[in-house]
């Protein structure tokens, strides 16, 4: 199935099928590059737009996704006892559900920040709170299960891993987003993954498998033009290195191409 997906630091945050929109990205961080499969040793090819987590991170403030409100969109989501304490692929002794719901419900969101590092290994972190050893905000609260949580509200969730592709309910929490993360929007979710990752981290639209389908045709130019260089970025032609913003383009931002 043609897919384009979202990438911060590694961790997928959001995935499209049959299509795409640009979101934060702009056509000059439009590149086209090779890499080699380390098994055997195969080139292909891969049509992304990448920017560095600072980038990124600005261009989120630059329309009001800050911390602040991150911090309002996690308080305000009602469902997290719902979402991250009944899990199928987990049976809780009585003793652990406990200790999981209060941890749930106690967490603030640093907790969940450091949690979600834990649960998707990321290595680095933007800010030195998130650096091992993370002290939870109080003793009911243990980010061991919480990580635990995320990780299995990721694999249970209708729209998971298993159903995602075929079902089209829109009020689940991996519709929303990728990370199984307490929000309840794609860009608040960018801000909690940003939180941990490093300034110079890739943040990543690949659109490879639709353009490989001939489903996406404005790499073209870039391809013939400016050749493949392995392992490295190759700028659109023309384009400045390091796009500015104003707001009819901050408007265009939500179009597809």
């Amino acid at each position: 199935m043609p897919y384009a997906s979202i990438e911060i630091a590694g961790s997928t945050i959001s995935e499209m099928f049959y299509g795409y929109r640009r979101w934060f990205f702009v056509r000059g961080d439009m590149v086209v590059r090779t890499v080699t499969d380390a098994h055997d040793h195969s080139s292909k090819l891969q049509y992304l737009y990448v920017v560095t987590a600072a980038e990124l991170r600005q261009r989120l403030e630059m329309t009001g996704f800050t911390r602040a409100s991150l911090e309002r969109d996690f308080n305000r989501y009602a469902d997290k006892v719902e979402n991250f304490t009944k899990l199928p692929y987990r049976a809780d002794t009585p003793d652990v559900a406990s200790r999981r719901a209060d941890t749930v419900r106690r967490a603030n969101l640093d907790d969940w920040l450091a949690a979600l590092k834990a649960s998707h290994r990321l290595d680095g972190a933007g800010d030195g709170k998130f650096a091992e050893p993370y002290q939870a905000s109080n003793d009911f609260v243990d980010i061991d299960l919480l990580a635990d949580s995320i990780s299995n509200c990721w694999m249970s969730l209708p729209g998971g891993p298993n159903d995602a592709r075929d079902r089209g309910s829109s009020d689940t929490l991996l519709q929303i987003n990728s990370l199984a993360f307490p929000c309840t929007s794609l860009e608040c979710a960018a801000v909690a993954i940003l939180e941990l990752a490093p300034c110079n981290a890739e943040c990543v639209l690949d659109v490879s498998s639709l353009v490989k389908e001939g489903m996406v045709y404005c790499f073209d130019d870039l391809a013939e033009q400016a050749g493949v260089v392995s392992g490295a970025y190759t700028p659109f032609p023309h384009s400045p290195e390091k796009p500015t913003l104003d707001l009819y383009r901050l408007a265009v931002l939500y179009d597809d191409i």
